[in-house]
């Protein structure tokens, strides 16, 4: 189960009470056909959904059994079961879903929905998968893309699936949190490449083969940039873009010539910033004021990592400056 109530809460896409509403519903929001279905006069059908950056996510629980044909398109289907069991006919076969087992899925295929299955459906696109793939292997990836189309959750890596997605649903199921929408965004990117990693493709060889480092002058070159920038959200695209490599080898050089990756190194600019600021600070200014100032959108999160630098959280750093006049 991906969560303990149910997963996109407040994103309704629709909700039918009668079969001829349920067919017109799922034609018009999902460009699904019904094949077969036995209705139910207490029908209580219902689908959420929620849009994130590239991708979408769909919540569907349809409380009696049907077959759904779903026509082809440029996105993959990733099910994640919610709770109950259904098969997915594809050209390669039936691929049973359900408690520990998933399903990816090009847009054409066909769902028995079981009487109590409830799943969260990600759709992602094609495009940005191959662009994921660019990115994490600096290859041009113009062959086709196709799945296994099995996920076994219960085993590495395609474990970390679950636990991510669980956590992108919680995260906006808290609508009034600080930078939502950015920890959204990286959650997204977590998800496509956890889904790179977790699941055999046509591109696995490439994922699996042993890359060489960055060299000492992309390195330095990303260093500086980081210097530059360390107020601002960097992703790994922009580091791949300016020094021409991939992000494999990135990681791999900065773990082997500095025991960090970028990102951590980019953490430590700006809490060391921060600290600077707070050590500098006028009268009047505030730690959410220094935080928000160096790139940090939650307080608790910027305490927290101030202090394991640093030894003291940025409130006593604060409060001797003050004391100093």
């Amino acid at each position: 189960m991906l969560t303990t109530g149910t997963p996109l809460d407040g994103f309704e896409a629709f909700r039918a009470r009668t079969g001829d509403e349920l067919v017109h519903a799922i034609d018009t929001n999902l460009s699904g056909r019904v094949m077969r279905a036995r209705t139910s006069p207490e029908l209580d059908a219902k689908a959420n959904r929620y849009s994130l950056v590239t991708s979408e996510l769909w919540y569907c629980a349809y409380g009696f059994p049907l077959r759904i044909q779903f026509p082809s398109g440029d996105y993959f289907r990733v099910q994640f079961p919610h709770r109950g069991n259904a098969v997915s006919h594809l050209e390669s076969g039936a691929i049973g879903v359900g408690e520990r087992h998933g399903c990816i899925s090009n847009a054409s295929a066909s769902i028995d929905f079981g009487g109590d299955y409830q799943q969260v459906a990600w759709r992602v696109s094609r495009r940005e998968l191959l662009a994921k793939l660019v990115t994490l292997t600096g290859g041009a990836c113009k062959r086709t893309l196709t799945f296994d189309p099995v996920l076994d959750f219960s085993v590495e890596p395609a474990r970390a699936l679950p636990s991510l997605m669980r956590s992108l649903i919680e995260c906006i199921a808290l609508s009034s949190a600080p930078g939502r929408q950015l920890i959204l965004a990286e959650l997204e990117q977590a998800l496509i490449v956890a889904l790179l990693f977790g699941s055999d493709h046509s591109y696995r060889s490439l994922l699996d083969r042993v890359v060489s480092p960055a060299a000492k002058w992309q390195v330095a070159r990303i260093e500086e940039y980081i210097e530059a920038h360390c107020h601002e959200a960097i992703g790994i695209e922009v580091l791949v873009a300016l020094t021409g490599t991939s992000a494999r080898s990135i990681y791999r050089a900065f773990k082997e010539s500095r025991g960090y990756s970028p990102m951590q190194f980019a953490k430590l600019r700006r809490l060391q910033r921060a600290r600077r600021l707070l050590m500098e600070s006028a009268a009047g200014q505030s730690v959410t004021a220094v935080a928000l100032t160096c790139g940090f959108t939650e307080l608790s999160h910027f305490t927290r990592a101030f202090s394991r630098a640093f030894g003291e959280p940025p409130s006593a750093v604060l409060a001797r400056r003050r004391s100093l006049g």
